[in-house]
């Protein structure tokens, strides 16, 4: 991806009932694309030789709740906004 920026976002108790939807620079863009694999985050703090001894409960395993967009470096901001099956919302917004 070149000249591109991605964000990964790590939706804890998905279920397929859930909407998880996408704004850049406050703009709506649609839904995210949901992927199977591996935490980046979890990957950075748990995975290596010179990070802290295994934990089985700790190590990095792949799961079915993250969700994947690719974007220009011109985007100053991204929000998401996840709606479980009760209509409930769950909002996190990062600067970039």
């Amino acid at each position: 991806l070149n000249e591109q920026k991605r964000l990964t976002a790590n939706v804890w108790n998905w279920d397929p009932a859930w909407k998880v939807e996408y704004w850049l620079d406050n703009q709506y863009k649609g839904v995210l694309k949901n992927e199977s694999g591996l935490d980046p985050l979890t990957v950075k703090l748990y995975k290596g030789p010179t990070l802290p001894a295994a934990r089985s409960f700790a190590e990095p395993r792949p799961t079915n709740h993250l969700f994947v967009v690719s974007f220009g470096t011109d985007v100053k901001q991204v929000k998401v906004v996840a709606t479980d099956r009760f209509g409930n919302k769950y909002e996190s917004a990062t600067n970039t």
